[in-house]
């Protein structure tokens, strides 16, 4: 119900019973909820919007987009294992 309103890619990183999940998505529109609320887990994800200004930002989502890079979550580090490409 989102695909006319958002583009991005969503990760896991870790192994199981041991993962994350993070992802970054460009969402039609200033309101983000819309798009993902039809999701049944949607409650369960922290969403954040980001500045295209920001150098931070744009590095956090050219990693999410390039699935190349772990990520370091409360100081242990995720190795990527899996993603999915929404469009």
């Amino acid at each position: 119900a989102s695909r006319k309103y958002l583009f991005g890619a969503a990760s896991v990183y870790g192994v199981t019973n041991d993962s994350v999940v993070r992802g970054a998505f460009v969402v039609r529109g200033q309101d983000a909820l819309p798009a993902f609320d039809v999701a049944p887990d949607y409650e369960s994800y922290e969403f954040t919007k980001l500045d295209p200004t920001k150098k931070e930002d744009k590095e956090f989502v050219d990693d999410m987009w390039s699935w190349d890079k772990p990520i370091e979550v409360n100081g242990k580090t995720y190795e990527w294992a899996d993603g999915k490409v929404f469009k």
